[in-house]
């Protein structure tokens, strides 16, 4: 008898497949179900990560089919924690200031998300992601159709709900608690997928679906984030036509932009119209933007957190908001060796030039700022330093993408 298969509704199951599917879908929908109505970060992801590991302790037979176990691996894990333990208890002795527990409890599943990202045996797919996609497209038409009454429901946002937002001038926040998030979480599918050569392995009509789909999913958030990575996805898939159509709009720019002023009521078209208005300059646009403004305010407050306690870190003791930049003020010069790691790999890494190009822009943007505790980023991290022949995943034949050079693997 396998004691990898249970009977679980009349049905023989895997547990390693139950176990796999729970944490694909909380990667992949972050936000529900609304766990803790204090948070928009949802632990859910935390928690099945735990109940993986207790399975994996529980059925060692199971845990082969969970995860790469190895002495080295399990080595640096250890050390990883008790160098995080420790670095927290010296925060917290030599300051005033505690830790605040949500954002510990962000910071852990962001690391649980990296260790399974690294090693987990779970492939993924261009059906898991593309299905994903399709979902977010499909509620997207369901939000704009009931004025977001089911994200309303499902999901209490800190942003008062739909109609707050359609009055402010932003559009969707599918399956999110804004739609700034919706517009991350989608570049983010997009991110995960370039590292995996998801979209080569797409005939030609499906890898075009994909990339519309995207694009639709961004520009109907109708958010500043939503307006930049559409136009990263679209340089870093179409670089020539993409160039060649900036040209042209560029050329009618005193044009457009008086068109774009009788739109200033939309989010995106308003940052837009207060970045040409300042001129790039960031001190004029904190003053045009108030959002923008809050960003920075944080970004500078976990910098020179950093400067305070450059070796230890703050402890997770600042309540800002969120980037990787606060992984990095809290733990010191570890975590920012880590994330000098990360670039590394990146610059490093066997990807071609315009996915090297988006994951740089991925790295800042959530560098500065955005919520850490969201797992996709931890998978993304785990993916990209996960030997390149563990990475590669299952499409009809498995596909191993080096670069431009395709090569199957038996």
């Amino acid at each position: 008898m396998d004691p990898d298969r249970v009977w679980l509704l009349n049905r023989r199951m895997s547990i390693s497949a139950v176990v796999n599917a729970l944490l694909v879908l909380a990667v992949l929908f972050p936000f529900v179900p609304r766990i803790v109505p204090s948070t928009d970060t949802q632990p859910t992801f935390l928690l099945v990560f735990g109940l993986s590991l207790a399975v994996a302790v529980a059925a060692p037979v199971v845990s082969g089919k969970l995860y790469r176990v190895s002495l080295p691996g399990a080595t640096a894990l250890i050390l990883g924690a008790l160098v995080i333990y420790g670095s927290l208890v010296a925060a917290n002795a030599l300051q005033d200031e505690s830790t605040i527990p949500s954002r510990l409890v962000s910071f852990l599943q962001f690391g649980a998300a990296a260790v399974w990202g690294y090693a987990g045996k779970f492939r993924w797919n261009g059906k898991v992601l593309y299905g994903a996609l399709l979902v977010y497209c499909a509620f997207t038409i369901v939000y704009f159709a009931t004025n977001g009454a089911f994200e309303d429901f499902l999901i209490q946002s800190r942003t008062e709900g739909a109609e707050f937002l359609f009055t402010s001038g932003r559009g969707a926040r599918t399956l999110s608690p804004e739609p700034s998030f919706f517009a991350l979480h989608i570049f983010n599918l997009f991110v995960l997928a370039r590292i995996l050569s998801v979209p080569d392995t797409y005939g030609r009509t499906q890898a075009f679906t994909w990339l519309m789909l995207t694009v639709a999913c961004l520009a109907s958030s109708l958010s500043a984030y939503g307006a930049l990575l559409l136009v990263v996805v679209l340089f870093a898939t179409y670089p020539k036509v993409s160039a060649l159509v900036g040209l042209v709009l560029l050329s009618s720019f005193s044009l457009l932009l008086s068109l774009a002023s009788a739109w200033d009521s939309i989010r995106a078209i308003r940052v837009i119209l207060a970045l040409v208005e300042s001129r790039g300059r960031v001190a004029e646009l904190m003053v045009l933007d108030a959002s923008f403004y809050g960003r920075m305010v944080s970004f500078t407050e976990y910098v020179a957190s950093f400067a305070r306690h450059p070796f230890f870190g703050d402890g997770f003791s600042v309540y800002q908001g969120g980037g990787f930049v606060s992984v990095v003020a809290a733990l010191g010069l570890v975590a920012l060796l880590f994330f000098a790691a990360v670039l590394n790999k990146i610059v490093r890494g066997n990807f071609s030039i315009s996915t090297k190009a988006v994951l740089l822009i991925w790295l800042t943007l959530n560098f500065v700022s955005g919520p850490v505790g969201v797992p996709i980023l931890g998978v993304i991290v785990g993916t990209l330093f996960k030997p390149r022949r563990d990475a590669q995943w299952q499409a009809h034949p498995v596909v191993a993408a080096a670069g431009h050079r395709a090569v199957l693997i038996p």
